[in-house]
């Protein structure tokens, strides 16, 4: 019988541990967001995107004739972001191409 690599509990904990993040990084970071300017059609990136906060913040100012690409290792949390105007990539932000 094979093991499964994360169950249930262990997502919980992850979903939970990346929900902190949040709310202790995303103020600042949409902060400096706002400041550097996020204009309806830009095309922006984000790298470990974690629970996907920040791409979903980025796409309410970008709306549906811009792009996000998210990039993260894990796809977990990500699912609803799978169709346009996001675009998900599986891997690690320093070494996907």
């Amino acid at each position: 019988m094979s093991e499964y690599i994360f169950n249930d509990q262990e997502a919980d904990r992850e979903l939970t541990r990346l929900r902190l993040l949040e709310v202790a990084f995303d103020g600042a970071t949409t902060k400096c967001l706002n400041a550097i300017g996020v204009d309806p059609g830009a095309s922006c990136l984000e790298a470990a995107a974690g629970a996907g906060s920040i791409a979903r913040w980025i796409v309410e100012r970008i709306g549906v004739e811009g792009r996000v690409t998210a990039v993260d290792p894990k796809m977990l949390y990500l699912t609803d972001l799978a169709k346009p105007p996001f675009s998900l990539v599986r891997g690690d932000a320093l070494t996907v191409e």
